[in-house]
């Protein structure tokens, strides 16, 4: 499930219309059964990070944004490592 997500999640930055619409409608679908696909946090974490900035329609940012969300609500401890070790380093010589 977690790269059924991955394919929904890259569909938001398509060009046309009718993949993000459906990218949308894939993740709103399994928003709603998330006990199925939230085996794998850190992967869609790293995923959503490198498509983040292709969604740009404010229904496809509104369906990443709940999803995020979601993630956050169920596993906070996974989304914030998550984070840390995919954002970039500010300052190498802070302790």
């Amino acid at each position: 499930m977690t790269d059924i997500l991955m394919v929904a999640i890259e569909a938001l930055t398509a060009e046309d219309i009718c993949d993000r619409q459906m990218g949308s409608k894939v993740l709103d679908t399994a928003m709603g059964d998330p006990a199925s696909w939230m085996t794998d946090v850190p992967k869609l974490m790293r995923y959503i990070y490198k498509n983040i900035e292709g969604v740009s329609t404010e229904p496809a940012q509104h369906s990443l944004h709940s999803l995020l969300l979601l993630l956050t609500e169920r596993c906070p401890r996974e989304v914030v490592r998550s984070l840390l070790e995919i954002s970039p380093t500010c300052d190498r010589n802070w302790p």
